[in-house]
């Protein structure tokens, strides 16, 4: 017995040696033992707990159960072999959990996103001056396409490391402080046009018969569609806060079904939009009136598209339990981004529908 104790001493102060040690360079992975819990007794075989934490930057805790002091051995061996596979993560020379933050591999993601982007933009301005037809419609459907896989790449390697345990309460906060700022300058792209509809509209010029609606125009009327689309979008946010609400307090089931019932109610609203759209009076090359209205209609109606989008995805992710009570910053920010959409439709509503459509 003491004989096989010296063996496993031995064994573990020469991995430790090893971890230690400048010769990997840098093709290595520091394993720290946290815990280290069980009994060798006689021939009887016991169970060993082990405890890995940090692998890497900071994933989750681990737990491995394994079963007597030859497993144990075996166990070390691999992952001794198995470090020499793989790059640490940590720009620590001392330790790689010397800080919760998350240093990200090199990934080719960012400027192949910015090529697409500049690919769809590009396209489409060629698409609507009708510079290279027909070849014009279908560079911009491959454009969009293009960035449409890249993204879905990129953003499943941002789901694969906050499975992984990446995403530390410190990264959590710097990705909710992230997309506040985003929706802080969707708020600025908003008021840009807002700015433009309230110029036109508060003091109409000559050329529109210095009247608001401009002469001609016949505007819609807010008491159909658009007072319809207002009770889907309402609801949809009291639903998708009720979803927020069931996953905080552990129930699966309503978080789902609160989900479903979000997905309903925009899937309504962009089907009631366009049936608007199709009998409108009015076209978007109808003056100032037309080009504010279509513009930011136009411009809710897809932020809509994509935040159900974004809420579907987290559904699916909630169905295979990628959240959890304390761990849901994905969802989080989905409903965020829901309720930025429901607040911008309430302006619609009252200034161009409403207000904007009085004589």
């Amino acid at each position: 017995m003491a004989q096989t104790w010296a063996t496993f001493f031995d064994f573990f102060f020469s991995v430790e040696k090893n971890f230690k040690s400048k010769s990997h360079h840098n093709k290595r992975r520091k394993f720290c033992i946290f815990f280290f819990r069980g009994w060798l007794s006689g021939r009887r075989r016991q169970t060993v707990n082990l405890f890995f934490v940090h692998v890497g930057s900071n994933p989750a805790p681990r737990k491995v159960k394994i079963k007597g002091v030859f497993s144990t051995l075996f166990l070390f061996k691999f992952l001794m072999f198995k470090t020499n596979f793989f790059k640490s993560n940590s720009s620590s020379s001392s330790s790689p959990f010397s800080h919760p933050y998350h240093i990200v591999n090199n990934s080719p993601w960012p400027i192949l996103v910015a090529l697409a982007a500049f690919c769809f933009t590009s396209t489409f301005v060629i698409c609507v001056h009708r510079l290279a037809r027909p070849f014009g419609v279908l560079f911009f459907l491959l454009s969009v396409t293009f960035l449409f896989f890249l993204c879905f790449f990129w953003w499943s390697d941002v789901i694969d490391e906050s499975m992984e345990g990446y995403h530390t309460p410190e990264v959590a906060n710097g990705l909710r402080l992230g997309f506040v700022l985003f929706i802080v300058s969707e708020v600025m792209f908003f008021f840009s046009f807002f700015w433009a509809f309230f110029h036109a509209s508060l003091a109409p010029s000559i050329w529109i018969g210095c009247i608001w609606p401009p002469y001609g125009i016949t505007p819609i009327s807010p008491w159909g569609f658009p007072l319809l689309n207002t009770l889907f979008l309402l609801t949809s946010g009291v639903t998708v806060t009720f979803a927020h609400r069931a996953l905080i307090s552990g129930d699966y089931t309503y978080v789902q079904e609160g989900l479903r019932l979000t997905m309903f109610a925009a899937y309504s609203f962009m089907m009631i939009q366009f049936v608007e759209y199709t009998q409108a009076p009015f076209s978007i090359a109808d003056g100032i009136y037309g080009s504010t209205f279509f513009m930011l209609t136009g411009f809710h109606g897809f932020h809509v598209l994509v935040g159900t989008i974004y809420l579907r995805i987290c559904m699916l992710r909630h169905a295979r339990l990628h959240f959890s009570v304390d761990q849901h910053v994905g969802l989080e920010t989905a409903i965020w981004y829901w309720h930025f959409v429901d607040v911008v439709w309430l302006f619609l509503f009252v200034v161009v529908y409403w207000w904007g459509s009085l004589a």
